[in-house]
């Protein structure tokens, strides 16, 4: 998608959280970073997760732990109706704007992912 990083991150159920399964170009506290999943207006993968639904936010232009954020998308792995995990794609102020062409590409992935994602899971 043209973005300057990325991560998965995947459900713990039994803690209701988020934490990073995977990740390119992130800096190491993303990297150890937990989300809760809860509907809250700053935990755009917590929301997601909670929602099951795919958010872009273009435009943000602000630093979260020292890193530049322009813009995000974040869309849901789902199993069964149950977001497994999301896949979070960021790019850099004044980079890529995300648009819904993005977000299918996101969504089709994430139907490929799913299997992966269960089996790390078990």
């Amino acid at each position: 998608l043209g973005a300057s990083s990325g991560a998965i991150m995947v459900r713990d159920a039994a803690d209701n959280l988020l934490r990073c399964g995977a990740s390119y170009n992130m800096p190491k506290v993303w990297i150890e970073l937990t989300n809760r999943i809860e509907n809250a207006p700053n935990n755009t993968n917590g929301r997601v997760a909670f929602s099951g639904q795919a958010e872009i936010l273009n435009n943000l232009n602000q630093q979260f732990h020292g890193y530049p954020i322009g813009s995000v998308i974040v869309v849901p792995v789902k199993e069964n109706g149950l977001v497994v995990a999301n896949i979070e794609i960021i790019s850099g102020i004044g980079d890529k704007i995300f648009t819904d062409s993005d977000q299918r590409i996101l969504e089709e992935a994430a139907e490929h992912l799913k299997s992966m994602v269960i089996d790390h899971r078990k």
